[in-house]
């Protein structure tokens, strides 16, 4: 039985959100949940059984149009509801219907950045129609802010209290926590990614320019620029610390091939540099994890100096993703490129391969602070029109298994794993 849930849809003349809608409204939004069944003509030859079978038809179709969401029958069903499972309960293996939903007025719209709060009370995500939207963890809006230009990156802060927003006219606007805009600076070219410090005190932005060179700037809370960098093509904004340390990938061109290297800086000064096609950085700025070569490296990083490696693992597959837990203590390496064999693996802290496993290509993967919950979503091997998502714990059991009727193109987990977003291609927002 699927209960009922709010469903805002944005009011395309005053851009607020208005709750419920239509009988036809409300099913279609179910519509992604469950599929109807329709019933078979009855050839009858007689008049009085015509007429009673209309009589009944009729009053199935008015039941249907006035009842609520989550009043349908298990016979009306031609299979058990695909119902959305939330990623939420650290202490039990209980299944949760989907939180909350949010539609965009546009099915074919762009989502841009979606980000989830430590908490999982704040949902923030932009788009292609020049707006950012913050939501609760029931998918109801709390704000929107239209911006000049496209804001094609969005960053909350742990707290949830700033949001920073950068569009590809290279500005970035800073935003408190009820979307009024605190300041705004102008860069020349178009922002491309921006990285929060934990507390909100530092922001990093990478800017490229219509040359195709690429610069770092880093900027405290009130907007005052603090240092700039001249870089290669920023791959990923990792980690920017409370002590104002960065660290990032970026590509590089050596010898006529291209390379990528892994950065950490101190105010903008160079500390150090390590060869890596992907990396990762723990919360607690003690451990990092590198690839290169078909070599997975587990660093100690030990203040200001170079790194020190603690152990390493040749892997047989091209690994595209690196994720570290809070504190180091689980690794997850993943390939997303197809193949038959493992693609996702999890080490633990102290080096040996924990467990291993084929999940589908291209893959979108996140994973919470201690590593309760390994979420992974694709549509590429499954339908084009669903998507599948597991979820694992941190031994590598599937903890729930679900379809969703809808091409999953990002995913954002809480902290503690309590809250799952996931952003639709057709232009909806699931909070699980």
């Amino acid at each position: 039985m699927i209960p009922p849930y709010n469903n805002p849809l944005r009011n395309c003349k005053n851009g607020a959100a208005v709750q419920g809608g239509s009988a036809k409204q409300k099913e279609d939004t179910f519509m992604i949940l469950i599929k109807r069944k329709v019933c078979p003509g009855n050839n009858c030859r007689h008049f009085f059984k015509i007429s009673i079978l209309l009589l009944l038809l009729t009053a199935l179709l008015l039941n249907c149009a006035c009842s609520p969401p989550g009043s349908y029958s298990q016979d009306e069903l031609e299979e058990p509801p695909v119902e959305p499972i939330v990623t939420g309960l650290e202490s039990t293996g209980d299944d949760m219907l989907l939180r909350g939903r949010f539609s965009v007025v546009n099915p074919e719209m762009k989502i841009f950045s979606l980000a989830v709060s430590s908490s999982g009370r704040d949902i923030l995500f932009s788009s292609d129609d020049r707006t950012v939207h913050m939501l609760d963890d029931q998918g109801r809006l709390k704000w929107e802010v239209v911006f000049d230009g496209l804001p094609v990156a969005a960053e909350l802060s742990d707290s949830g209290y700033y949001i920073a927003v950068g569009t590809d006219c290279g500005k970035v606007h800073f935003l408190q926590k009820e979307g009024q805009i605190l300041w705004e600076k102008s860069f020349t070219g178009a922002v491309e990614q921006i990285a929060f410090s934990p507390e909100g005190n530092f922001l990093a932005v990478a800017v490229k320019d219509e040359s195709g060179s690429c610069r770092l700037y880093g900027l405290n809370r009130w907007g005052s620029l603090l240092w700039e960098r001249e870089t290669g093509p920023i791959v990923q904004l990792y980690l920017l610390t409370e002590n104002n340390k960065l660290y990032y990938l970026e590509k590089n061109q050596e010898q006529e091939q291209e390379q990528s290297t892994f950065t950490a800086l101190k105010n903008g000064e160079l500390l150090w540099t390590k060869m890596a096609s992907a990396a990762d950085v723990s919360a607690n700025e003690e451990f990092a994890v590198l690839y290169n070569n078909n070599i997975l490296y587990f660093y100690s990083l030990e203040g200001e100096t170079a790194p020190r490696v603690l152990w390493s693992y040749p892997l047989g597959v091209e690994i595209s993703l690196l994720e570290l837990t809070e504190k180091g203590e689980h690794i997850l390496a993943y390939s997303a490129f197809p193949g038959t064999g493992s693609n996702l693996f999890v080490f633990r802290r102290e080096g040996p391969l924990f467990w291993e496993k084929k999940i589908p290509s291209g893959s979108l993967l996140q994973i919470s602070r201690s590593g309760e919950r390994i979420v992974a979503s694709s549509w590429q091997e499954y339908s084009e029109d669903f998507s599948s998502v597991l979820v694992f714990n941190k031994n590598g059991d599937i903890l729930q298994e679900t379809e969703m009727a809808s091409r999953i193109e990002k995913i954002s987990l809480s902290r503690y794993g309590n809250i799952l977003a996931l952003a639709g291609d057709e232009g909806n927002i699931f909070i699980m």
